[in-house]
């Protein structure tokens, strides 16, 4: 990754399960400004290193959607492709691109390199004009969104240089997505993890049983109890998260596991971390090693 520059980097299917070959798109956070990806230690037979500078794009193509912390999730565009756009002149493209030969395929590199001067030139003008439209947008609040959302829109103009007008015409409708794309992204990055998401919605519906009330001796009357809650305090939640992955299998719903959980939950908003320590359970009345999370505010008639 360190080899190349000016160059597409692009990690193909890496929305894997098994956590021991998925590579980490966090890793990739210095590199976000040009930083390194890792240090290389030199042949002197002592401790110099160097690290050397990312030069390339990142680009990740899957199919799920990049699961990953808050200040990645602002580094990405999100380009969310489907097969609505699918059509018979698009396929005979695609098989003019595929029985095309690999001298004319490679022509875009180097007409593009050969323009490099005036491409960057209309980059970095398109990227000040396009900005402040990034900026006033609403529902755009985050620098980096507006910033890098905008850089892409700059990039896509640049190829006017190699393609010619035909840019222009869909100049509109690619600033458009765009700004549809930023707004997703500031969205994502106000509401909890979709996968977090996931494990409130499912503990809702799992948290409690119905048992008889015993307070009813001659008729049958039945109560809802908590039973993954052990806080005794009404305004807080406290789980113990092995005790919940345990009880959502047992009645087949599909969350996190729990080492995943315990990585996307210290930022859930919804139901607010707090803190990991023992608890008292109301449940058992010994104690527990649990979660603690504030309760949602309950609105008007909610």
């Amino acid at each position: 990754m360190t080899k190349l520059g000016g160059m597409p980097m692009v990690m193909v299917e890496g929305d894997t399960e098994n956590a021991k070959q998925a590579f980490d798109i966090n890793e990739m956070k210095d590199a976000f400004n040009g930083g390194p990806v890792r240090g290389i230690g030199l042949p002197t037979g002592g401790s110099e290193t160097i690290e050397p500078p990312f030069k390339c794009g990142f680009i990740a193509a899957q199919n799920a959607e990049i699961d990953c912390e808050k200040a990645m999730v602002s580094r990405f565009v999100h380009l969310h492709w489907t097969e609505s756009h699918f059509s018979d002149e698009g396929a005979i493209q695609i098989d003019k691109f595929r029985s095309m030969p690999h001298e004319e395929a490679a022509a875009f590199l180097f007409e593009s390199l050969g323009k490099e001067p005036e491409v960057v030139s209309t980059i970095l003008g398109q990227y000040k004009t396009l900005l402040p439209t990034f900026r006033k947008a609403d529902g755009i609040s985050m620098p980096r969104i507006q910033e890098i959302h905008a850089l892409i829109n700059a990039c896509f103009m640049g190829l006017g240089k190699v393609f010619g007008a035909s840019v222009n015409d869909r100049a509109d409708e690619v600033q458009a997505y765009l700004l549809s794309r930023a707004k997703d992204r500031q969205q994502r990055m106000s509401n909890d993890h979709p996968d977090v998401v996931t494990f409130w919605e499912t503990f809702e519906l799992i948290n409690f049983k119905t048992e008889r009330d015993p307070d009813y001796e001659y008729c049958r009357k039945e109560i809802e109890v908590e039973i993954l809650n052990h806080s005794k305090d009404d305004q807080v939640i406290a789980l113990n998260l092995t005790e919940v992955c345990q009880r959502a299998d047992s009645l087949r719903y599909r969350i996190p596991l729990a080492k995943e959980l315990k990585r996307l939950l210290t930022g859930s908003t919804s139901y607010r971390f707090l803190e990991v320590k023992p608890v008292k359970s109301k449940i058992t009345e010994k104690t527990k090693h649990c979660w603690i999370f504030t309760k949602p505010r309950k609105t008007e008639g909610g």
